[in-house]
């Protein structure tokens, strides 16, 4: 609330920057703006770079509806090159949230999202659209880069998604009231006459890929066997 956030691309590099206005809420995603700066003062505020001490007067809005530039960015790169970043509209892809978020768990707050090697912190605020929207276990997430440093130390980055449509390719979390999907349980072993002649008896491992209540849905391991002469249906599976 209350920040004006710009970007600009320009000899194929894109910069953007954060401005305090009071009045940010009349500016939307895709206004094309010229902003008049003599009088004002750049510096950092908290770690990011700002413009303050401008206001509406000093904002000319050009046109409206114009494309985003929405840049894919690894978070091994996000956290090692903030400045170039900061206050712009990046898309990490393939981001898997951590600890994994039940069923129903909202997007509001920071969540922490795994990208390869490195991870990121997505912030939601409470008073957006979709804070309370049920949030993804992966998913493909776009949002402005925001850098913060309280102090000395290393800079703190979070990405914002400005809208709901930011977020992409979603996978959610199970859900304990749907039916079980057909790999619910998959076989990671199997041994067949693990003893010899073991009188048909074989040897199989399960893992369950989901929380399964055996009280509710039980299950059963069908075999069958297509040794030559096994009776009752010799040669027969």
């Amino acid at each position: 609330a209350g920040t004006l956030v710009v970007q600009n691309t320009w000899r194929n590099r894109t910069r953007g920057i954060s401005i305090p206005l009071e009045t940010a809420s009349n500016y939307q995603s895709g206004d094309s703006l010229v902003i008049e700066i003599e009088g004002a003062t750049l510096k950092k505020v908290n770690g990011g770079l700002q413009i303050t001490g401008l206001s509406d007067a000093s904002i000319q809005k050009v046109s409206s509806g114009n494309p985003t530039n929405v840049r894919s960015v690894s978070s091994i790169n996000l956290n090692a090159k903030p400045d170039e970043y900061e206050s712009t509209l990046v898309q990490v892809k393939s981001g898997v949230i951590s600890p994994e978020p039940a069923f129903g768990d909202p997007f509001t707050g920071d969540k922490v999202v795994v990208n390869g090697a490195e991870r990121v912190i997505l912030h939601t605020e409470p008073t957006a659209s979709f804070a309370s929207e049920p949030i993804p276990v992966s998913a493909s997430f776009a949002g402005i880069c925001v850098v913060s440093q309280p102090d000395s130390r290393i800079p703190f980055i979070q990405f914002w998604p400005p809208s709901i449509a930011d977020i992409s390719d979603i996978v959610g979390p199970a859900d304990p009231n749907e039916d079980l999907g057909e790999n619910a349980v998959i076989i990671t072993g199997f041994v067949n006459d693990a003893k010899g002649g073991d009188g048909n008896y074989e040897y199989f491992q399960f893992m369950a890929t989901e929380d399964i209540d055996f009280t509710k849905t039980p299950m059963s391991v069908l075999t069958c066997t297509n040794a030559g002469t096994a009776t009752p249906y010799a040669g027969t599976a």
